[in-house]
C-alpha cells in the first residue's frame, strides 16, 4: 500500500523502508486530520508539506494487530450498550 492509498486514523507498519529512509520497515505510523503523517513508534511527525517526499518508495499494511484490538473494543461498547439499551426497555 502507498501514502496515497492510506486513510486517516488508521494505523499501519511500514513494509518497506523509504527512498529517502525517513521511515523505516516495522516503523508504526498513522495518517492525520491534517495529512501530516505520525510515527509512532519514534514519536515524531512528518508535517503535511513534506510527506509526499518522504514517503517515496515507502509500502505499508494495515496494523492487523491493532484493527484487531479496535473491533474488540468496538464490540464490547456494543455489548455495553446493547445491554442498557435492554435494561432501559423493559422499565
Amino acid at each position: 500500500m502507498k501514502l496515497e492509498d492510506m486513510k486517516i486514523g488508521i494505523k499501519y507498519i511500514v513494509t518497506k523502508t523509504s527512498d529517502d529512509e525517513s521511515l523505516h520497515k516495522g516503523d508504526h505510523i498513522t495518517l492525520d486530520t491534517d495529512r501530516s503523517l505520525c510515527s509512532i513508534t519514534t514519536h515524531g511527525w512528518l508535517s503535511r508539506e513534506s510527506v509526499k517526499q518522504a514517503c517515496i518508495g515507502m509500502e505499508c499494511e494495515p496494523d492487523r494487530e491493532w484493527a484487531d484490538n479496535k473491533i474488540k473494543q468496538l464490540q464490547k461498547e456494543l455489548e455495553r450498550i446493547f445491554c442498557n439499551y435492554i435494561f432501559y426497555k423493559e422499565d
